[in-house]
Formats: C-alpha cells, structure tokens, sequence
C-alpha cells in the first residue's frame, strides 16, 4: 500500500531530532511524501522525502521518522520540588523532580509548532494522547499528550516504551489536534526521568546532529549549556526495552 502527498519541511524536522535508521542526503525544502505501508493499519513501512524536482532528501523506516520528534506538550503538568507545573510554564532554572537525581535544575527549553496543516499533511507528527486512568489508577492523573516516540514508563508493562507503541489500549490514541500543537524539549544537565501527570517521562536526550534544526539563538544558548554536544552525543536515560506480547 503506498501513499504520496504534499509535506512541509521535514528535513528541518530531521535535522532538529534524526533518528537511526533515517538517512538525509540533502538539507533542502520537502515539497512531497511517499508513504509505502507494510500493513493496513498504516503503521510500518517506509518513509520517503522528496524535494521540488523529484530528488530524494531522505528516507527510512517510520518508525526511525517517528524516533525525530520526541517532545512533550506545554499542558504536561511537571513536577516540581513546589507541585506541579504545566510544561508551558517552565522556566530555566526551575526544579524539577527526577527518578533517580532527585530534584534538578531545568537548564534550558526547546519549542516546536505544528500547525493544524501540518499535522494533515503530516499525521506521523500527530500526538498520542493518553487519558487520565488509562494506564492504571492515576497514571496519567489527567489527559496527556505527548510526541509519538516520547519515551515514557509504562505501569502496565514495567519497561520504558515510547507513547507510539501504547496506542490502540484503551484510553490511547493518536491525537489529530484540530488547533495543531506545540511541542517542548525540557533539558537537564543529564538525561534524566521526569514525573509528568504521575508518569515518568524521558527529558530532551540532545545528540550532536540536531544542532542543525536550531536557528542560531537556540543553537548558541544550547551549546553555552551544553558545549560537549560539540563533541560528543548525549547518552540516553534509560536504555529502551520493548514491550512483549
């Protein structure tokens, strides 16, 4: 099953957050996708970007397109050592509770819309909202919603999984955001689990090529905080474990 259709500039996506299993030959405008599908339930395949005149500027697995963009919502709610905050709100230098740091200083804060366009043209952006209850009794504590591979613990499955794999439980699903969305990377001095909604959510795990999908300020401030992603990536918080069947 394929599927083409029109795209923004996905490449400016990539570079913000690539993921394994993607592989860009150009930084130039996505003026087209084409969506080839494994099954009918549209969520394996393979992914492809192509400029105005037909080049190709990138390809891989969904899944790796899905691995570029995980980020949380400004509703998240974070907790903090004063209670909790929505995401939004945040500002460098709050504090905020850890799984396994205790509480830590929020350094810096990384923003990315999506308009209600793009997310049409582009439902692998789409996030997954997750209801209040949905993974057991108070985890979320309210509705969340979350980029499709935000790295979160599961109660149910006691390993860490990334929203995309939760969807289809009862309670979560793909959230077609008619308002669009706004997504936020929340940076520590190390990667770290962040209680967010009563879940423990992954914070922004930086890697050195994302500096290119910065504009310069952001990319300046990042790199003032953090100057060894000039030399090296940062290593994640938790190594992924796949839920099993």
């Amino acid at each position: 099953m394929t599927r083409s259709m029109r795209a923004t500039d996905i490449a400016e996506i990539l570079a913000q957050s690539p993921a394994q299993g993607l592989r860009c030959t150009a930084m130039a405008r996505t003026e087209s996708l084409r969506l080839e599908f494994d099954s009918h339930d549209e969520t394996d395949g393979h992914i492809s970007g192509f400029d105005a005149s037909g080049e190709t500027v990138f390809s891989g697995s969904i899944a790796a397109f899905r691995a570029a963009i995980p980020c949380v919502t400004p509703e998240t709610r974070v907790a903090t050592e004063s209670g909790g905050v929505p995401a939004g709100d945040l500002r460098p230098g709050a504090r905020l509770v850890t799984r396994e740091s205790g509480v830590q200083t929020l350094r810096w804060i990384g923003s990315r819309v999506f308009t209600a366009a793009d997310l049409a043209l582009n439902p692998l952006l789409c996030p997954v909202r997750i209801r209040a209850g949905a993974l057991g009794e108070g985890h979320p504590v309210q509705d969340m919603c979350v980029s499709p591979n935000h790295r979160l613990m599961s109660p149910l499955r006691g390993n860490l999984v990334s929203a995309q794999e939760l969807v289809g439980l009862d309670g979560v699903e793909a959230e077609r955001a008619a308002g669009g969305v706004r997504y936020l990377q929340l940076l520590l001095d190390a990667p770290e689990m962040l209680l967010c909604d009563g879940l423990w959510v992954e914070s922004f795990r930086p890697e050195l090529a994302m500096l290119a999908g910065f504009d310069a300020a952001q990319r300046a401030e990042l790199l003032a905080l953090r100057p060894d992603l000039s030399r090296r990536d940062a290593e994640a918080a938790l190594p992924e474990t796949h839920p099993t069947e």
